[in-house]
């Protein structure tokens, strides 16, 4: 149902990275993906989240720059009130972030059981492990990426492997509500840490030389 709506072709793999479209998050890396791979007529790329500023504008820049063969198979959706469909439509969920705390996108790629093509960066390498929930490549190699793709393309099984790991890995994670209540706990430890040290190093009547 949802590949019908976004009209999508039986025979089309497609990749998802959602999110904002910003150098934090590196989105860049799909679009010359898309540049590199083989078997273009395979795939189909969505862009999916608010899609402005200047790192947008060079994204849809490189974008311009494909053959159009290669950059009709991709594309941007800057609105949806519906993310959900797009991740049911998905074959393969891409996250090419270069800095990341604990990523909601990724849990909820687990929870659809998708195989996942991501860099390991910060609190994804919490979330993931290599090879057994996920694909790791190198922030901004995106030839790499391209290969990360086409091997799940090629090797469905491992694709299924991959997203039934990431189920199970989701559910021994910390849940959300838990995880901001840690975080709440390091930065008071951190704050308290710094104000002792500030007390002790702090002298109101100090000697003149």
């Amino acid at each position: 149902m949802a590949r019908e709506l976004l009209k999508i072709s039986p025979e089309e793999r497609v990749a998802l990275i959602m999110g904002t479209v910003c150098e934090r998050k590196g989105q860049i890396d799909l679009v010359e993906a898309m540049g590199r791979l083989q078997n273009v007529a395979a795939t189909r790329f969505f862009v999916v989240g608010s899609c402005a500023g200047e790192y947008a504008q060079r994204l849809k820049k490189i974008l311009r720059a494909l053959p159009y063969s290669r950059r009709s198979k991709i594309e941007i959706v800057e609105e949806t009130s519906d993310p959900a469909l797009y991740y049911a439509a998905a074959d393969i969920f891409v996250c090419c972030s270069r800095i990341e705390s604990f990523p909601r996108v990724i849990l909820e790629a687990m929870a659809a059981k998708l195989p996942i093509v991501t860099t390991p960066v910060f609190g994804i390498a919490e979330q993931v492990k290599e090879n057994v929930s996920a694909v790791f490549y190198p922030p901004g190699d995106a030839a790499a990426l391209a290969r990360s793709i086409e091997r799940l393309i090629e090797n469905p099984s491992l694709g299924q492997k991959l997203g039934a790991n990431a189920i199970t890995a989701l559910e021994s994670l910390i849940d959300f509500e838990s995880m901001v209540k840690a975080y709440a706990e390091v930065f008071r430890e951190a704050w308290l840490v710094g104000a002792t040290r500030s007390a002790h190093s702090w002298n109101p009547n100090p000697s003149r030389s």
